[in-house]
């Protein structure tokens, strides 16, 4: 309640010049001496008990010649606690002549009547230090004799969906009479264009008198009834204050979301910018559960280590991997806990959505899917520390360097070519392990590089030491790896790895227009590991793919760009071998396993990370000579990749390039991403954590050779390139710039499957959407041991030039039919390639010829005591007999000459006549044409119940796509795919969901879909 004036009070206009009653206002006089004068407001006037006073300024100025100085201010008098100096100067305060300082003062009269005080002001006023000088004023406090309505409660509904009452409702409203009159409400009524969505219940009887000190209360409640925010007013009329049909009015405000399935069956949340995060990822967590509900169970299972309770024995050792590496249920909550609020509520609303769901599941057995009744289960509760889990070994599984045994392999192949090959063994290792091929295919072209390259680290040793025998620890280990994905994999758990994705510019497209494509490659579980999703709401405005069990869209686009997301390479991990003295129990982990006994497993860790050699660890029987030695696991993305939602969320909201870098940095995985947007932008972007590792060798495990330490905290910077010279950024998972080394494992070499987008674009120009959208087709339908891509085109001269010099008719007819080759696998024209069955007798013929001259190359040195030719990667083998066939003009020259065969004087003992040979023993092998006549091959769906459930035709292509135009104010164009169809459910009879299939018929033939487009 406002305060009131007596009348005839002076107003606070006058102050800077004082009243004339009462006021020390001391005229025209000169005073010689410091002269303080007071302008005061005397009378506060009549002000309600309990109740404050609108401020009264006072101005102390210094009319005298001399200098004032003002030592102290107080308040004095019998009602001195009534009022207050709520604002004054810093003490001791000078003045000079003619300068002044205000103060401030307020009265909350205690009692009726007038209440009287004085302003005492000490300073040295007329000379006299320690002088005091006092005003007095006052104010008359008064009881108002009135009712008065106070209103409580909750005002702010929150967010619901269309048609549901809201969370938050119904709020309860309490009116209360805090006068000391009775209160009569005459009237309770909802007003406003959207007084409709609201609603009031338990209303008193009208006219309700309510005395003094007493309350009454009615509900409020909230139905949305469209996806947007939502105003009305609770217009109350009274008597309060005395005031007869007082008008007393509460501003009433919810969001509405909207949730809507279109004819495939993808979710679109809509609703306002200012909808709550938490409710928006509360529907999203319940959409995907609708859809996915049996596969976020597995995905729950395989992150936690729980698959062995339900699956049984053969799942043990992936629970034993998961939790060795992974982290403990108080590392998760510590991480959870470490989240800003916002993101919080994005996994806790998610969580809350897909527990809804399984709330309604568990109560309707109806929809239970038939994955859970076949087995006997119910869906598992989730918990947000389980989202993290599941993130974290699906981070990882992207991430292929993660569980790489390359390094102990390594030491293995070395410590069989220096017993097979004492004097050569040290070149042969670096022709099969090169650190860095500038002839390697990359992202970044050089000429868009920095002047100072980024260094590679990794050092070759003048000299090999004796290594220790690391055969144990890396069988071991890739024995487990292979039982872990094997295991997954007969569930559809498991997550595969591949993608290709390009931007180009507007300088290349025929519209002008960037165009982005990407076509991740995860494999082809049933369902499938993504599905499609839309949302328009609490601040997010992104549409895309997502992954259940993960909050946020993985690869997406937005109002003001898009992007992709491909698997990258970069080193991650090194292994360590560690003394049992720097060992310790980090915990004991109990595993159950349905039909058996529990199995209770300890996790040892180092300085480094985990002991994931032996398995398990037991320091009171270790043996270094039966289990090999002590080997612990150090990955860059420790702890890191529990950022990443963290940096999902600033990818879904950046409105620039380095806003979009900034999400990028927080990604705790390595990835490459290319970018378009509004701008007319194109960029590329390398995710995940590579520190800055001191020189040294790093092929082996650490501290074998030049040993040194690392700090995941200082990491190297990651890639970027923005708006290409040459006008494009495309990639197949091959490098990032040529700046970088080989991490160990991944030996980027001349081939690289990514050639044929790189040469696809390279000469092209004025590109239409549909030939930026239908590469994709292109180079799905080439194939190679690279698993895409064209290796023929590599040694095309050189195996053409060897037939040339021996000629032959069978010979000169092979060389022929792959001059006419247009370099696909499937046989036909471009209309083939969809659905066309026959592989190109080109392709077989290639294929085999390049495969057999590898044979022929490297079987008599690479097969050894332990080891066999095979063992080696094909694709890896093909480029060391490319920079052998280049000879000195090779990126990377051979110290060995590998088309020589020791062993065998009378093998071939140059490369023609391995090229030849290999060529004969082809043509032999084959027989008379056609050759691949039904053999293009199908890729099969297959669930881990029901077996086969759906195949098309193969090619070497994503699980899911999307081709994005970005205009000047958004996306004007954009289509999309991917597998199977957007549920997974199937209910008990068992029934498959009517979208179970809803995209094969454009899936199968490589039809992608129009997307609706931004509003």
């Amino acid at each position: 309640m406002k305060t009131t004036m007596a009348a005839g009070t002076c107003m606070l206009a006058l102050l800077l010049v004082g009243c004339s009653k009462n006021s020390s206002n001391d005229g025209g006089q000169v005073f010689p001496d410091p002269h303080l004068q007071i302008s005061a407001l005397i009378d506060f006037g009549s002000v309600e008990l309990g109740l404050s006073s609108a401020p009264g300024h006072w101005t102390l100025s210094n009319q005298g010649e001399q200098e004032l100085s003002i030592s102290a201010l107080g308040l004095s008098g019998a009602a001195a606690g009534d009022f207050a100096i709520t604002s004054q100067p810093v003490l001791p305060l000078t003045l000079q002549k003619g300068q002044s300082v205000s103060l401030q003062l307020t009265f909350t009269p205690t009692s009726a009547g007038v209440r009287a005080a004085a302003l005492d002001v000490t300073s040295n006023n007329g000379g006299q230090a320690g002088t005091v000088r006092s005003v007095g004023f006052s104010g008359t406090g008064f009881l108002l004799v009135a009712p008065v309505l106070s209103v409580s409660g909750n005002t702010d509904l929150g967010t619901s969906l269309i048609g549901v009452e809201a969370s938050q409702s119904p709020s309860s409203i309490s009116i209360s009479n805090t006068g000391n009159a009775d209160l009569v409400i005459d009237s309770i009524a909802l007003s406003g264009s959207d007084a409709s969505d609201f609603s009031l219940s338990g209303l008193p009887s009208l006219p309700a008198t309510v005395a003094a000190g007493a309350l009454v209360s009615f509900n409020l409640a909230f139905t949305p009834s469209q996806a947007a925010a939502h105003s009305a007013s609770l217009d109350i009329r009274s008597n309060s204050l005395g005031i007869v049909s007082n008008l007393t009015q509460l501003g009433l405000q919810g969001e509405g979301l909207d949730v809507s399935r279109d004819a495939l069956g993808i979710f679109f949340i809509s609703g306002s910018p200012t909808a709550g995060l938490r409710e928006v990822l509360e529907e999203f967590g319940y959409a995907v559960a609708v859809d996915r509900l049996w596969q976020l169970e597995l995905f729950l299972r395989s992150g936690r280590g729980t698959l062995a309770s339900v699956f049984g024995s053969g799942f043990l050792s992936q629970d034993i991997s998961v939790r060795t590496v992974g982290y403990s249920e108080s590392e998760l909550q510590d991480a959870f806990d470490a989240f800003s609020s916002e993101q919080k509520a994005l996994l806790e609303g998610y969580v809350a959505g897909v527990n809804r769901r399984i709330a309604e599941v568990v109560a309707n057995p109806a929809l239970l899917p038939f994955e859970f009744l076949a087995l006997g289960i119910l869906p598992s509760t989730w918990q947000v520390t389980d989202s993290l889990a599941w993130q974290a070994l699906l981070l990882r599984e992207f991430n292929p360097r993660s569980f790489s045994t390359a390094q102990l392999d390594n030491g293995t192949l070395l410590q069989e070519l220096a017993a097979k090959f004492p004097a050569d063994f040290p070149g042969m290792f670096e022709d099969l392990r090169w650190l860095n091929d500038p002839d390697a295919l990359t992202y970044i072209p050089d000429a868009d590089l920095a002047a100072t390259p980024l260094t590679a680290g990794n050092v070759p040793p003048a000299s090999y030491p004796q290594l220790p025998d690391l055969r144990i620890a890396a069988d071991g280990l890739r024995q487990r790896r292979e039982e872990t994905l094997s295991a997954r994999e007969s569930i559809n758990a498991l997550v595969k790895w591949g993608s290709y994705a390009w931007a180009i510019a507007g300088s290349k497209t025929a519209s002008g227009n960037p165009i982005l494509y990407s076509g991740p490659q995860t494999g082809f579980q049933t369902p499938s590991l993504m599905q499609e999703c839309s949302v328009r709401a609490g601040g997010l405005n992104i549409d895309g793919m997502c992954i259940a069990g993960l909050s946020g869209v993985v690869i997406g686009r937005t109002p003001h760009h898009a992007w992709s997301m491909q698997v990258g390479m970069a080193h991650t991990v090194d292994y360590y071998l560690e003394d049992p003295a720097d060992v310790s129990l980090h915990r004991l982990e109990t595993i159950e396993v349905v039909g058996g006994s529990d199995v209770v497993y300890p996790v040892y860790r180092s300085a480094h990370g985990p002991i994931v050699s032996p398995a398990p660890y037991d320091p009171t029987s270790y043996n270094p000579s039966v289990d090999g030695p002590i080997v612990a696991w150090k990955y860059s993305h420790w702890q890191n990749e529990l950022q990443t939602v963290e940096g999902a969320t600033e990818l879904a909201r950046a409105t620039s390039m380095d806003e979009f870098e900034a999400g990028i940095l927080k990604f705790g995985v390595s990835q490459h991403f290319t970018y378009a947007d509004i701008g007319g932008n194109i960029a590329y972007f390398m995710s995940g954590v590579e520190p800055v590792r001191p020189a040294g060798e790093y092929r082996f495990p650490q501290p074998l050779v030049n040993p040194a330490e690392w700090d995941a905290s200082v990491r190297r910077p990651i890639a970027t390139g923005r708006n290409s010279s040459q006008g494009y950024y495309t990639g197949w998972n091959n490098k990032a710039v040529s700046t970088y080394g080989n991490p160990p494992g991944i030996l980027y070499g001349p081939f690289h499957r990514a050639h044929v987008l790189d040469e696809y674009l390279s000469g092209a120009s004025n590109l239409s959407y549909e030939q930026v959208r239908d590469l994709a087709l292109n180079i799905a339908t080439t194939d190679s041991f690279g698993s895409g891509g064209n290796p023929w085109s590599f040694v095309a001269t050189d195996f053409s030039a060897a037939v040339a010099a021996n000629p032959s008719t069978e010979r000169d007819a092979a060389v022929a039919l792959l001059a006419a080759w247009d370099g696909h696998f499937v046989d036909g024209p471009v209309s083939a390639w969809p659905s066309g069955t026959d592989r190109a007798d080109a392709w077989v013929l290639a294929d085999a010829w390049i495969r057999e001259a590898i044979r022929l190359t490297f079987e008599d040195e690479l097969d050894t005591a332990t080891l066999d030719y095979q063992d080696q990667s094909t694709a890896d083998l093909f480029n060391v007999m490319l920079h052998g066939l280049a000879g000195a003009g090779s990126g990377i020259v051979n110290n060995y000459d590998w088309f020589q065969n020791l062993a065998n004087a009378g093998a071939p003992q140059t490369a023609e006549a391995v090229i030849i040979e290999a060529l004969d023993n082809t043509l032999a092998a084959l027989g008379s044409q056609p050759w691949g006549t039904g053999a293009r091959g199908s890729i099969t769906f297959s669930h881990d119940i029901f077996g086969p459930v759906h195949s098309m035709p193969f090619s070497s292509r994503s699980t899911w796509a999307h081709c994005v135009e970005m205009g000047q104010n958004g996306p004007v164009r954009i289509e999309t795919f991917f597998a199977l169809g957007q549920s997974g459910t199937i209910l008990p009879a068992p029934t498959f969901d009517p979208h179970f299939f809803s995209y094969t018929p454009f899936f199968d033939i490589f039809e992608h879909t129009p997307f609706p487009l931004f509003p």
